[in-house]
């Protein structure tokens, strides 16, 4: 069964083919804070890597007639989901890509054999080029429409589709790519999700620019309907406007609310204080004079960010609590009496919807909540010849005992951590612990679709 892998070099390279270079596909730091959490395969990129590889099967060169597809989840990149193909009528192909039992796109195209063309003629050289995308919610898309060139890096496209650079259609390969730069860099642009597209070919060749108009928006679910057309083809592509990435608040504001004459003369390690919740936990801290070092695994940026913003009263340390180092960091200090460890990792949390219990997803949890903070504790008992006395701040969650079952895995996990953070102090390795269940809270870890409605309304 063929496979649908791609790296960030792949997805870069189609960005370039495309012109589509919205962040949430190529910048790991940007992607990070979004809705999911990490970089993700354009939609068209997976669409177009199916129809590479049933074009890789044919001898003859194609034309596509129409074609319709649902991008249903997100493609993380790096992951391998398989491509299926099924040609019940013969020019009609149907196609899906899994993941394990989640089908992430589905859709049908209908083809007839015909010589393969080139575009004769480049409707814009800078069409393509790296820019800022714009960014338009729900409220201002509303009638929005207008036209971009159809643009395609056709010396990218053998590189990207060697397959399709020989039998396909270039001029259709560069509209389906102008569908996508659309999207992700001109509406909605900056916060979209590619979600959906039914186009229809015409026998005529013309690389003129794609008229595009939105046609519906529902704020219910921050959906766009969008109708596009030109001389070669008319459909509609269908997107969702995500919520943007959360920001918190600057530490200089955060200091400005405080008003504590005596300053606390403590020490914190925040694990996970890059962003979200450790993000301003650290900030606090910071505030009230405390000297506070946060870790980070994937968000150096961020970190080095919140440090500078922060100032002297602020390290940073590269630390995975799926992977701790018994090595002490060399930011902090020689000798530790007291230390306050503020335990915030957390991956994506997601709902689970398919009704049954996943020993995968509690698994991931659990080495974050219920492993990863035995083995930080371990770590910092040992990364000091004295080791201090630890008090640790580990937040729980309502959902324990809230009964929503789309989080059972995650609720589990919080109750098991909050028995193993009480352990930790019953064998001596902490000297108290707090388990606050809050509730659930606006961090990057638990943005929805909905929120950008939320955001609109602002």
């Amino acid at each position: 069964m063929p496979s649908g892998r791609s790296t960030l070099v792949d997805t870069l390279s189609f960005a370039e083919l495309s012109g589509d270079h919205n962040p949430v596909h190529i910048d790991a730091t940007y992607a990070r804070r979004s809705l999911f959490g990490h970089t993700i395969k354009h939609g068209m990129h997976s669409l177009l890597t199916a129809i590479e590889q049933w074009a890789s099967l044919q001898h003859e060169s194609f034309r596509l007639i129409e074609i319709k597809a649902s991008f249903r989840e997100p493609i993380a990149t790096g992951s391998s989901p398989k491509i299926e193909f099924m040609e019940k009528i013969s020019g009609e192909v149907q196609f899906k890509v899994t993941e394990g039992a989640t089908t992430l796109q589905s859709g049908r195209f209908s083809y007839t054999f015909s010589e393969a063309k080139n575009i004769t003629q480049s409707a814009s050289k800078n069409a393509g080029q790296p820019q800022q995308p714009q960014e338009l919610n729900i409220r201002k898309l509303a009638d929005t429409h207008g036209e971009i060139p159809v643009y395609l890096a056709t010396p990218t496209l053998h590189k990207v589709f060697p397959h399709l650079s020989k039998k396909a259609q270039e001029l259709q390969i560069a509209i389906l790519c102008t569908c996508t730069r659309l999207i992700g860099m001109h509406c909605p642009g900056l916060n979209s999700i590619f979600s959906g597209i039914h186009l229809s070919f015409s026998p005529i060749d013309v690389p003129e620019h794609l008229k595009f108009a939105v046609t519906k928006t529902d704020t219910r679910f921050n959906l766009v309907e969008i109708s596009v057309s030109n001389t070669s083809c008319s459909g509609k592509l269908n997107a969702f406007v995500r919520p943007k990435p959360r920001k918190q608040s600057s530490f200089s504001s955060l200091k400005k609310k405080i008003n504590h004459p005596n300053k606390i003369d403590r020490t914190a390690i925040v694990v996970g204080g890059s962003r979200g919740l450790g993000e301003i936990l650290a900030k606090f801290y910071a505030a009230y004079g405390g000297t506070v070092f946060i870790t980070f695994s994937k968000g150096q940026e961020d970190a080095e960010h919140v440090q500078r913003e922060v100032g002297k009263n602020c390290k940073s340390f590269y630390y995975n609590v799926l992977s701790p180092s018994t090595q002490k960091p060399p930011c902090l200090p020689t000798e530790c009496q007291q230390l306050d460890l503020f335990f915030m990792a957390s991956p994506k949390i997601t709902k689970n919807t398919t009704n049954n219990w996943s020993d995968g997803l509690h698994s991931k949890y659990r080495s974050f909540y219920v492993t990863g903070l035995q083995h930080t504790v371990e770590c910092i008992q040992g990364w000091w010849e004295n080791p201090p006395r630890v008090n640790i701040f580990n937040p729980s969650s309502t959902f324990v005992n809230q009964a929503k079952p789309e989080f059972a895995e995650y609720a589990a996990a919080k109750l098991e951590s909050e028995s193993v953070c009480q352990t930790l102090v019953d064998q001596g390795n902490a000297t108290s612990c707090f388990n606050p269940r809050l509730p659930k809270l606006k961090t990057d870890q638990t943005t929805a679709i909905s929120d950008a409605f939320d955001e609109a309304q602002d």
